[in-house]
């Protein structure tokens, strides 16, 4: 004959086993959904960083050096602009949005010489360029203000 002590004890085994499972599985549910929430908020919170970076503006610096006549050539957000330069020339801009790169080129002029482009963005060297000889051409393009050199 079974004895119900020991079947009582099987029962409650089995119940008290079920309850261990069930909040197992809740809790690793539930553990889930935060890293999923913390990971969400983590990701909001840098994008409005970055929109705050974005409204603040950046400072693009365009510089032209040299020992030859230039002729420089440069875009803003309004197009592009192009001027005989005495050298040292700089041009300094407050970019804000959406703005990721621009175009800074010097021609030396015919009878050569040594002439250089730099752009910085908010102090950061992005681009530098050389060229020697008459009609020399050093290119500062295709920069990207967000990112390193």
């Amino acid at each position: 004959m079974p004895d119900p002590k020991r079947d009582a004890r099987g029962t409650a085994g089995a119940v008290l086993g079920m309850l261990v499972t069930v909040a197992a599985c809740v809790a690793v549910v539930g553990f889930v959904a935060w890293l999923l929430l913390v990971d969400r908020t983590a990701s909001e919170v840098e994008n409005a960083l970055d929109d705050l970076q974005a409204d603040q503006g950046l400072v693009l610096v365009y510089e032209v050096t040299g020992d030859a006549a230039a002729t420089v050539r440069y875009s803003t957000s309004a197009g592009v602009e192009e001027e005989v330069a005495a050298l040292p020339w700089t041009k300094e801009f407050t970019v804000m949005g959406a703005f990721r790169g621009g175009t800074l080129d010097v021609t030396a002029g015919p009878d050569g010489g040594t002439v250089t482009c730099r752009v910085t963005v908010d102090g950061v060297e992005k681009r530098t360029a050389t060229a020697s000889g008459p009609n020399a051409v050093a290119a500062c393009s295709d920069f990207d203000a967000e990112t390193s050199p």
